[in-house]
C-alpha cells in the first residue's frame, strides 16, 4: 500500500500524458481489502480497477485457498459489498478459465450486479503441474498455467462470454497473446481488447512493436 499510494498516481500521469488509460489489477483476500484497493486505484487517478477474481491462486496450510471466480456466491457477495461503497471508478472483473456451467452462473451474477463494465478472460489455470525434469514433488509441482498453453482455453471462454454477457459489458481476452494473429483471434471471438503478460516477460517491451508491425502487414 505505501508503495502504490506514492507511485500509482505517477504511473497514471505517465499513461495519461501518452493518451492511454490506466487499468489497475487488484486482488484482495477479503471484501474489505477489495474495497480498500478499489479506493486506492480511484484516488490515484486510474481509469479502471480490474477485480482479479482469478486470485488468490495460493496454498495455505496444505490447502488451496478459495479462488473467488469458481464460487458464484462469493462473486455475488463481493460485488454487492463493493457496490454498497459506491465506487466512482469503472470496474472490470478478471475470471479463471471456468467450465461451462460455472461460466454461465458467474456471468449472470456479473451482469446482474450492474457495476461491471468489462470481463477479462482468463486468469491462469490453477494447480497445473509440469514435473518432468524439475525435481519437484507433491504440491510443490502445482502452479498457475499461463502463456501459449492457455490460449485455446481462454479463447473458448471469450467465445462463450460474448453470448452470455449483455453487449454493454466488454470482454478483454487474455492468455497466450504474443502475435498479431493472437490478437485477431481474440477480437474475432468477441473481445474488445487483449492483455499481454507472459510474452512481455519473455520478449520485453519490444513485443508490442512486433505485434503492431505484424498487424500492419495484414
Amino acid at each position: 500500500m505505501p508503495y502504490f499510494k506514492k507511485n500509482l498516481p505517477l504511473i497514471a500521469d505517465i499513461a495519461h500524458a501518452q493518451g492511454k488509460p490506466l487499468i489497475a489489477n487488484i486482488a484482495g483476500f477479503s471484501n474489505e481489502e477489495f474495497v480498500t484497493l478499489v479506493a486506492l486505484a480511484q484516488d490515484s487517478g486510474a481509469d479502471m480497477a480490474e477485480l482479479n477474481f482469478g486470485c488468490p491462486n495460493v496454498w495455505e496450510a496444505g490447502q488451496q485457498k478459495h479462488i473467488i471466480s469458481y464460487h458464484p456466491k462469493l462473486v455475488e457477495e463481493t460485488l454487492k459489498y463493493i457496490s454498497r461503497h459506491n465506487p466512482k471508478i469503472k470496474l472490470s472483473v478478471k475470471i479463471s478459465p471456468l467450465p461451462p456451467d460455472l461460466l454461465r452462473d458467474v456471468s449472470k451474477v456479473i451482469a446482474d450486479s450492474h457495476i461491471i463494465q468489462a470481463v477479462t478472460a482468463t486468469n491462469s489455470q490453477p494447480n497445473a503441474s509440469i514435473s518432468t525434469g524439475t525435481g519437484a514433488t507433491g504440491k510443490n509441482m502445482l502452479a498457475g498455467l499461463s502463456g501459449r498453453a492457455l490460449k485455446p482455453i481462454s479463447l473458448g471462454v471469450v467465445t462463450q462470454l460474448r453470448d452470455l454477457l449483455p453487449r454493454d459489458i466488454d470482454i478483454v481476452g487474455c492468455g497466450g497473446v504474443s502475435t498479431a494473429n493472437d490478437v485477431r483471434d481474440y477480437l474475432s471471438a468477441g473481445a474488445k481488447a487483449v492483455q499481454i503478460a507472459t510474452a512481455l516477460v519473455e520478449e520485453g517491451p519490444s513485443v508490442f512493436e512486433k505485434i503492431l508491425f505484424q498487424a500492419k502487414r495484414f
